[in-house]
């Protein structure tokens, strides 16, 4: 019983010391600057779509 309860109590003191710590942390006015991703997100979308048309045209190629 012992061995099982030591280990126990020290993880539930390391939880509670961590939440105390964490608590005081003030995360309110973190902003995230999207402009880089929806800019990445676009290039992305747009390659795609190159490729999606240059596979097009070259089925349509080998149809002929």
């Amino acid at each position: 019983m012992r061995k099982f309860l030591i280990p126990v109590l020290l993880g539930l003191s390391a939880v509670s010391s961590f939440a105390e710590e964490a608590s005081g942390v003030d995360v309110s006015n973190v902003t995230l600057d999207t402009t880089s991703v929806t800019t990445l997100a676009g290039t992305i979308l747009a390659g795609l779509g190159v490729i999606w048309g240059i596979r097009k045209v070259i089925k349509l190629i080998n149809r002929s």
